[in-house]
């Protein structure tokens, strides 16, 4: 194992739930609506703009008929004002994780479905921002996960074949786009049930659970 790319919503902090939220205000101040179960049924793991999508879809409405980048600006609005008051927290033992991984010289990246201007500043606010060399966000790829673009993309700013690299993945989306692009992947259950993972090397419960022998496992 020669580095390790983290995924950031569902993996290092517990924003699944922000997301869901700030998606349905935009959502509904558009004309569009979703329910709880759709979300983490089908939309978990998109990034906005395949959400957006599915949503329309879901709402039969034609997308080109729904102004995107207004539904993109709401939803930032109220990113940004739970970012003000410090949230989402971390998962439990990621930081732990992160720093023990910093120690021993291995290389970190993440790969997220997430606009950059909302990991950059959760970073911040967690003091994490420094540990990362490079960070594969939804705004640098044509397409997002599962399309494993992201994650190669990860693997050429580190300068290491994906074959050396492990995944940590809380989606079967996500999991799809490590794997389809060559690195082990290690799932966590924070997100999906365990029985929703088929391409990946190892599931474990939590972020809690996972070690750099672990890792080094697989």
């Amino acid at each position: 194992m020669r580095a390790i790319v983290f995924d950031f919503d569902g993996v290092i902090v517990d924003s699944e739930p922000l997301h869901e939220l700030t998606l349905l205000q935009a959502a509904n101040q558009m004309g569009l609506d979703f329910t709880s179960e759709r979300y983490w049924s089908h939309y978990i793991g998109f990034d906005d703009r395949d959400a957006f999508r599915a949503i329309c879809a879901d709402n039969q409405k034609d997308p080109a008929s729904i102004d995107y980048q207004r539904f993109c600006d709401l939803k930032q609005q109220s990113i940004e004002q739970a970012i003000a008051r410090g949230e989402p927290a971390a998962y439990p033992g990621v930081e732990r994780l992160i720093r023990q991984a910093a120690e021993a010289g291995i290389p970190l990246a993440i790969c997220s479905g997430a606009r950059r201007h909302e990991i950059v500043p959760i970073l911040r606010n967690l003091r994490l921002d420094g540990f990362f060399q490079t960070v594969v966000a939804a705004d640098d790829v044509p397409r997002s996960k599962p399309d494993p673009t992201g994650y190669r993309m990860a693997c050429e700013r580190l300068g290491v074949p994906p074959r050396s690299c492990v995944a940590i993945e809380d989606t079967p989306t996500g999991a799809k786009a490590a794997w389809d692009a060559g690195l082990r992947v290690v799932a966590v259950c924070h997100s999906v049930s365990i029985v929703e993972f088929n391409e990946v090397s190892r599931i474990v419960e939590k972020i809690e659970d996972v070690t750099l022998d672990l890792l080094r496992s697989v």
